[in-house]
This record gives structure tokens, sequence and C-alpha cells, in this order.
């Protein structure tokens, strides 16, 4: 099988919450593996996440857009760039929903 991401992903076991509907609606998800340009979240159930979401973990908030999925997994692509360091300020994560 051709590998077709534009980096390397490395597994990891991280807690994320996905938030749609203009941060009113939220879902819990675990991130399954991670790069700087996209992850895999598993969950219970997709159907209910839109294609284009925002997911925070590890204290950083991105924009995703759903690249492939099933059942219980998400892959997707980060649409805005993942910071560096985690974001501290509360204010700057509402400011984002």
């Amino acid at each position: 099988m051709d590998e077709r991401r534009g980096s390397l992903r490395r597994r990891v076991v991280k807690a994320g919450t996905i938030f749609f509907n203009g941060g009113r609606s939220s879902t819990s998800c675990v991130l399954r593996n991670l790069s700087s340009t996209g992850a895999l979240l598993k969950m219970e159930n997709t159907l209910s996440v839109p294609s284009e979401f925002r997911l925070r973990f590890d204290g950083q908030l991105v924009d995703c857009i759903s690249v492939r999925r099933n059942v219980s997994e998400i892959g997707v692509a980060f649409v805005s760039a993942r910071a560096d360091s985690p974001d501290t300020s509360e204010n700057r994560a509402h400011s984002l929903l």
C-alpha cells in the first residue's frame, strides 16, 4: 500500500474533543495517531460529526476537515496550522469557537 500522507504520523493515545455547530455541540474522541498535518480520531459513532469541525487536544484548538471515515474512526487533515506550544489562554479558545 502506498503512503499518501505528506508527513509521518506517530502512534498516540490522547483525549480530544470535537466542536461543531459554532461550538454549541461537542463529542469526545481519542487521537490514535498524530502528525503536524493530521490525525486519526476514534469514537463510538462518527455519524453526527460534520466534515469540518474544530478539535481540541493538548490545550490546542485546530480546524479540521475529514479526509476519510468509517463508523468509528475519522482521518482528518489540519486546516489551521498546529501550534508548537499549548494554548494557555481560555479567552483565545472561546474566540475561536
